[in-house]
């Protein structure tokens, strides 16, 4: 008898604690967020780390970390742009400036990039190559800010 009643409870429990837990799309959508900026957070902190390289282990965590938390803040203000959010993008000057180093940022690391893994023989082939694509990618995310 007992067994049948728990069961029979088990459903309607499960509903209202799931209930209680999240009550809008809106805090699913802020959970979300916060996720995602930490993610990328931590991601570019372990490489940072793992790409020190001869630095000292405690100047590749800290920069790791600072590098890190800008990457976190980029990765959020593109996160917000596409798929919404209840708080605004960053306004007024802090947002020009996150847009212009996220614009810099992707127009250098890519030429970076590019330039260090082409299979282009000629150095300055292989610099124009480079430039060309970190031109690119720095309008297409100077685009993305400027469309949305």
């Amino acid at each position: 008898m007992a067994r049948r009643y728990y069961f029979a409870i088990l459903p309607s429990t499960v509903e209202q604690g799931a209930k209680g837990l999240i009550n809008t799309d809106s805090e699913v959508k802020n959970a979300m967020e916060i996720a995602v900026m930490f993610v990328a957070w931590a991601a570019m902190w372990v490489w940072v780390v793992r790409q020190r390289g001869a630095w000292n282990l405690i100047l590749a965590n800290v920069l790791g970390a600072a590098s890190g938390m800008m990457v976190g803040v980029v990765v959020s203000e593109f996160y917000i742009r596409l798929f919404g959010a209840d708080r605004p993008p960053i306004p007024g000057l802090m947002g020009t400036v996150l847009q212009m180093l996220t614009t810099a940022a992707a127009l250098v690391g890519v030429w970076m990039l590019v330039s260090h893994r082409s299979q282009v023989e000629h150095p300055v082939a292989r610099q124009l190559l480079a430039g060309l694509c970190g031109t690119v990618a720095g309008l297409t995310t100077f685009m993305f800010f400027a469309l949305k």
